[in-house]
């Protein structure tokens, strides 16, 4: 084992330097105490500040993810808009092409060479397909059987 330190050599201060020296190591205290102070001030802002930055990352996010969904929802639309028109030239298109040709025309089971006739043929068509829709049949004779038609007559000369 170590020999024991020698005791610390006491010194005489008078009261003066006393009040210097604990004054000094209040004055270095409160020094210290306003660092950490200031240390910890810092701090605090720091982290409100990374927080309030976190914050607003988090906000320009959602605001171009938003942003990106209307797009995208538009352009979607904007397709949507785009294939119904197409559609409606197309049907224009059939309706025009159907408007000067009749059906079986077009099978060539019918030659029609005069355009009135044509028209008026395809008017017949387009009355046709209106009363199979609204479900309107026309009144067909009713056809009789033989048996039928002569069971009522009696003559026995």
């Amino acid at each position: 084992s170590s020999p024991p330190a020698p005791p610390a050599k006491v010194s005489f201060l008078s009261k003066r330097q006393r009040e210097r020296q604990s004054e000094k190591e209040e004055k270095t205290a409160r020094e210290q105490q306003k660092e950490k102070e200031n240390e910890l001030y810092q701090r605090r802002k720091e982290f409100l500040m990374q927080e309030e930055l976190e914050r607003e990352r988090q906000r320009e996010r959602e605001r171009l993810e938003k942003e990106r969904e209307r797009e995208r929802r538009e352009e979607e639309r904007k397709r949507e808009k785009e294939e119904r028109e197409k559609m409606r030239m197309k049907a224009k298109e059939e309706k025009e092409k159907r408007e000067f040709k009749s059906s079986l025309s077009e099978l060539s089971l019918l030659s029609l060479p005069e355009p009135e006739i044509r028209a008026a043929q395809a008017q017949k068509e387009m009355q046709a397909i209106k009363n199979h829709y609204l479900g309107l049949k026309e009144e067909k004779k009713k056809m009789q059987k033989p048996s039928e038609k002569f069971r009522n007559i009696f003559n026995f000369e």
